[in-house]
């Protein structure tokens, strides 16, 4: 006599069965987006240096705009 298991396993999930020495996909995970990056991306990623956030003076500085009311 087969033995029947009921898991819940969520949609995002492979669900591969092992029987008689075999592994058997019984259901395939939906495939996820990549979002591709144009190659000079990759290129300017890999020639940064990492700096430590110590070593800045001011990270926030330069991303907002101060204005001055005269």
């Amino acid at each position: 006599m087969e033995k029947t298991y009921k898991y819940l396993i969520c949609e995002e999930r492979s669900v591969v069965i092992f029987r008689d020495g075999q592994l058997t996909v019984a259901r395939m995970a939906p495939k996820k987006t990549i979002h591709q990056r144009p190659f000079w991306v990759w290129t300017a990623l890999a020639k940064a240096t990492p700096q430590r956030r110590s070593a800045l003076e001011n990270p926030q500085a330069a991303l907002t705009r101060q204005t001055t009311d005269d």
